[in-house]
């Protein structure tokens, strides 16, 4: 995990230092909102059959964005939920990521950028039903893979509204991982974006 924390914050290092300027203008901006993340999980025991779950999640989004680099810091709070059952886990989550994009102008106040990335879940707390799992991390850390677009609508030179939904394709947690010989597991996520940026 701190491999993966380190290697994400070199590369939004490595991103600001290197599209920062443009034209003797910086293009280092800020900002933040409000994110959603509804997922999916099917999970094939083998022998036993499917079983699905839902997961939605909400929180708040801070980004760091050098324009073709974007940087990410997400506090959500999940709840995942059997197809048929009303069990349920609740999480709180810190989701570290960053992503390459590719902004296209479109109007005079208007762009959007398709973007693809990576971004890394480190649960902070969990629970089952009201009793505290004691190690959260074996049950919901994992990476996710993600593509997407976003777009940009310039309220004034400054300040700016931000939307981005996309599409992520989770890995194994450890867990998951454990029981790999007997389960195979497919997840999704939907991460959704409203956020105010302001340029630098």
């Amino acid at each position: 995990m701190k491999k993966v924390v380190t290697m994400l914050l070199c590369m939004t290092v490595c991103g600001a230092a290197l599209f920062a300027q443009d034209g003797g203008r910086s293009l280092f901006s800020v900002g933040g909102g409000l994110a959603l993340m509804p997922g999916f999980k099917l999970e094939t025991v083998r022998g036993y059959g499917e079983q699905n779950s839902s997961e939605f999640g909400a929180g708040i989004n801070v980004f760091f964005d050098a324009k073709y680099a974007e940087a990410n810091i997400d506090l959500i709070f999940a709840n995942a939920k059997g197809k048929d059952s009303d069990k349920g886990m609740d999480s709180t989550n810190l989701l570290i990521g960053i992503v390459g994009k590719y902004p296209i102008s479109l109007a005079e106040r208007f762009a959007f950028f398709p973007y693809v990335g990576i971004d890394y879940r480190i649960a902070l707390g969990g629970s089952y039903e009201g009793t505290k799992i004691d190690k959260p991390g074996d049950q919901f850390n994992a990476m996710s893979l993600l593509f997407g677009l976003g777009v940009d609508y310039d309220i004034t030179n400054a300040l700016y509204f931000r939307g981005e939904v996309g599409l992520g394709v989770t890995f194994n947690t450890k867990k998951e991982e454990d029981t790999k010989d007997f389960t195979d597991n497919f997840k999704i996520k939907i991460p959704i974006k409203l956020a105010v940026g302001y340029r630098l």
